[in-house]
């Protein structure tokens, strides 16, 4: 029965389009406008959070990542994936950042029993999403009959360390015309014990530039921007230096030199004088044989 049937990402093509698909989300991504054009609702708020661990280790055990709220409320539909880097993906999405996009990586687990499946391979590619694995991106499928909160997904780390990933979800409260709301994201670091390798970097590095910047500035072009600066600050700093050397090195050498003048200029004075006492003495040592010799003729 369409009443019953739960859409979260449906094209703007049709009604009867979104009507047609109870079975999960279409989309591989959860994108604002087409939610709501499926819907006829815009996003709100309906108390939903997303509680998980800190860390994960890269080809580990499980972790369990729950919605949370502040009363049981039941759901129908969700669409839930985990991307690498630190933004919200919705975020990215919003600003029309769709060629490159970040990697859905690990796998949620138990699908079958809590009535989810994983997204179809096309709708993923028509998004340029690469997946881990298919259960990297999973949706409902069928209306949920038994999904309440707190309600917890099991998900495997990826297989290699991928660094912080941030874990996104949709959920919607029924049918078209009914609440939905996307969920603040949750981000969860690597504890950096787990195996690296380039397949896992690959996989999980896809438009990391766009994810990682929010969509403001490119990775690569904040680095060179850093280093340029720094570059700028080193020659700046080497120069002040070579100034300041030099402006010391010349007061320095015209101190001394003045100093070494006036020095010179002192001996010179004092070896005058020196010379002036010497005739003095000369001159009152004539006057006095002179005056003994006048004595002499005299007796």
């Amino acid at each position: 029965m369409k009443s019953i049937s739960c859409i979260l990402l449906a094209s703007a093509v049709s009604v009867f389009f979104v009507d047609a698909l109870p079975g999960g989300a279409p989309k591989c991504r959860i994108t604002e406008t087409t939610i709501t054009n499926g819907h006829n609702v815009a996003a709100s708020n309906q108390g939903f959070s997303l509680s998980a661990p800190a860390t994960y280790t890269a080809g580990g055990a499980p972790i369990a990542i729950t919605v949370n709220n502040a009363a049981t409320t039941s759901f129908m539909g969700v669409l839930a994936y985990v991307t690498v880097g630190s933004t919200q993906d919705s975020t990215l999405t919003a600003m029309g950042l769709t060629a490159n996009p970040p990697a859905h990586v690990g796998a949620f687990q138990n699908l079958a029993a809590m009535g989810l499946r994983a997204q179809t391979a096309a709708s993923c590619s028509a998004q340029n999403v690469t997946n881990d694995a298919p259960e990297s991106t999973i949706t409902h499928n069928a209306p949920l009959t038994n999904a309440a909160t707190p309600y917890t997904l099991m998900w495997q780390p990826p297989a290699t360390d991928v660094g912080t990933v941030t874990m996104n979800m949709v959920i919607s409260i029924g049918t078209k015309n009914t609440p939905y709301q996307i969920v603040q994201s949750v981000q969860i670091a690597s504890d950096g014990t787990g195996p690296t390798g380039t397949a896992g970097a690959a996989a999980g590095t896809t438009g990391t530039a766009a994810a990682a910047g929010a969509g403001t500035t490119d990775t690569a072009a904040a680095a060179a921007a850093n280093a340029n600066a720094n570059a700028n600050a080193n020659a700046n700093a080497a120069a002040a230096t070579k100034t300041a050397t030099k402006t010391a090195t010349k007061t320095a050498t015209k101190t001394a030199t003045k100093t070494a003048t006036k020095t010179k200029k002192a001996n010179n004075n004092n070896n005058n004088n020196n010379n002036n006492n010497n005739n003095k003495n000369n001159n009152n040592k004539n006057n006095n044989n002179n005056n003994n010799n006048n004595n002499n003729n005299k007796s």
